[in-house]
């Protein structure tokens, strides 16, 4: 599975301010330098809709890994544990150099033939909800479920915050035989705080980053 890692803006009116933000993001992709965020290769602007052209991600996205095989997800518990590091890893660089990433999704993590996460996307929400993805092989929202667990966030906090009976119900079957239980509740806790409504509750980047690397 390939992708061709292209982004189009929207077609720019009279008094649009499209080209201004397009150009300030070219600006800074231009001044990013790691291993885990997607290398901007260039741009075309002899379209209708201006093209950022990506490096090649061979190996798609987070999300098809954990939603389109057979509903389960086809990564073992260390693969997604190290991506879920790597993808910390490249949000707390973006942070350090004052560029915040608002659109942090599994869909925006693309990984390479080798597995390595490359983050993609600069546009808000918040990285707990990649690693709940990843601990509960859940959608974030879903009118499949029951009413009470429709936003899985607020399902997976209560719960959490729970009987610890409930873990093995929110957890993902998969992910308790594939990895260490003590390791996956690690991981479950850290989405938790990361998903803190309070800002003042929730760890910066660099501390996620670190723990996950502990972990991994």
């Amino acid at each position: 599975m390939t992708i061709n890692c292209q982004k189009k803006s929207h077609i720019f009116g009279p008094e649009d301010y499209g080209v201004e933000h397009f150009i300030n993001e070219i600006i800074s992709l231009t001044q990013i330098n790691h291993q885990n965020v997607v290398k901007l290769l260039g741009c075309c602007l002899e379209t209708e809709a201006p093209i950022l052209v990506y490096e090649l991600a061979s190996n798609g996205t987070l999300f098809y890994y954990i939603y389109h095989t057979n509903g389960k997800s086809s990564l073992p518990w260390d693969t997604l544990l190290k991506i879920a590091s790597e993808s910390a890893a490249a949000l707390a660089y973006l942070h350090s150099a004052s560029i915040i990433h608002g659109n942090v999704k599994s869909s925006n993590i693309l990984l390479t033939h080798y597995f390595v996460a490359k983050v993609i996307g600069f546009g808000p929400s918040s990285f707990g909800m990649v690693l709940l993805e990843i601990v509960t092989g859940e959608k974030p929202i879903s009118f499949g479920r029951p009413e009470s667990q429709r936003i899985m966030s607020s399902h997976f906090v209560s719960s959490m915050e729970l009987q610890s009976g409930l873990f093995d119900q929110i957890v993902g079957s998969q992910v308790i035989k594939q990895g260490h239980r003590e390791q996956v509740r690690a991981v479950a806790e850290l989405a938790k705080r990361c998903l803190s409504l309070s800002s003042a509750e929730r760890p910066a980047m660099e501390e996620v980053a670190r723990k996950l690397k502990m972990l991994s």
